[in-house]
């Protein structure tokens, strides 16, 4: 298995000792090859911190998955060029790829804004840019945790909750009067793209009526947005909705819920590299 580098901006973690290698597409299962376990990128939500993602990275890892792992702050989402970032990190996956040409699976789990944008950047890639599109035949699922917000005015709002006192203030005094008029188009954008009829893969969506900071209703908009792009493949949508969990916290109040959820997703998706297998 390929050895990531030490200033990448991915943190790399490998699955557990003695773990059993996944079977994700079984039109190129090799079983006894470490190479071959598909990979999981996590992106957090804004503000986050590693600790924070490799309690996720971990449940991940004892499934038998090497993972990927960013948190983003609140300030690179609204200051510093995302997109670029986001570039550099899918190199970084296409370099694990290309040295680990066994693996054939990617699936992505994101949580809240933060890493719904960098959902958004990777889908971007993935559909628009030559240097990528090649990799939109790895994903195999996507997991969205407290994601996402449509609305601008909802987005700005969450991520001002998000920032902290000072960051807060900076953004209301200097970047919100810049970001409702640049961020009109990208908000269209981010939700075309994260409901776009391409992504045919597994998804798997948490969420709460009790959070504050990505409401229920927003993400209802989003399920009823993505079912309506895929009239003809309504199986590739599971959703947990909880009445009490407080945001990106529904693994820790409902861990055995989220991780049956998770068995389920990943269940959906072998079937459906068994359904493509048997009819090719």
């Amino acid at each position: 298995m390929s050895i990531v580098k030490a200033n990448s901006l991915l943190k790399f973690t490998p699955a557990t000792v003695g773990s059993p290698i996944p079977q994700l597409d079984n039109r190129t299962a090799v079983s006894n090859d470490e190479s071959s376990r598909p990979i999981v990128l996590l992106y957090g939500w804004m503000g986050s911190q590693m600790p924070h993602l490799q309690k996720y990275a971990l449940k991940w890892n004892e499934k038998g998955y090497n993972t990927f792992a960013y948190c983003p702050t609140t300030s690179e989402t609204f200051i510093t060029p995302a997109r670029s970032k986001c570039k550099k990190m899918m190199d970084q996956i296409k370099e694990y790829l290309n040295s680990n040409p066994n693996c054939q699976s990617l699936i992505i789990h994101a949580f809240s804004n933060g890493g719904g944008f960098y959902y958004f950047y990777t889908l971007e890639l993935l559909m628009e840019h030559k240097d990528y599109k090649y990799l939109h035949r790895y994903v195999k699922g996507s997991v969205l945790d407290s994601l996402p917000t449509l609305s601008l005015k909802s987005a700005i709002e969450a991520s001002k909750v998000s920032a902290g006192a000072l960051f807060s203030a900076f953004l209301a005094i200097f970047i919100v009067p810049i970001i409702y008029i640049a961020m009109r188009n990208f908000m269209i954008s981010y939700r075309d793209h994260i409901t776009h009829s391409k992504n045919k893969w597994q998804h798997l969506v948490f969420y709460s009526k009790n959070d504050k900071l990505v409401k229920y209703d927003q993400v209802t908009e989003f399920l009823k947005i993505f079912r309506n792009n895929h009239k003809n493949h309504q199986d590739i949508l599971i959703e947990q909705c909880f009445e009490d969990s407080p945001h990106v916290l529904h693994l820790r109040q409902h861990p055995e819920v989220y991780m049956n959820r998770i068995d389920q997703f990943l269940t959906r998706i072998k079937e459906a590299s068994s359904s493509v297998s048997s009819s090719s």
